[in-house]
């Protein structure tokens, strides 16, 4: 995952955008440590070490993109419930 100011602030599409570019990144992180896994379980590799950690890193990422996301969503209700 970039940190926040490594993302395109350029390019129209705001939170969304930089949103989806995150998805991304988690999603690419986990084809990473199953591809490394598999390796390991089908005798490609045997380094297990580094197909753990692959693992843990995969599944860190995933737990931030959740939080991220329910921030975003309470943000998103705070907002919806302001008086105007």
């Amino acid at each position: 995952i970039k940190p926040a100011a490594m993302f395109d602030q350029t390019s129209a599409g705001g939170v969304g955008a930089a949103f989806e570019q995150a998805m991304r990144a988690v999603d690419n992180q986990q084809h990473l440590a199953s591809k490394a896994l598999a390796d390991v379980d089908s005798g490609k590799s045997d380094d297990l070490a580094t197909a753990m950690i692959e693992s843990q890193k995969a599944s860190v990422a995933f737990s931030a993109l959740l939080q991220v996301r329910n921030k975003l969503t309470t943000a998103f209700d705070d907002v919806m419930r302001m008086p105007l």
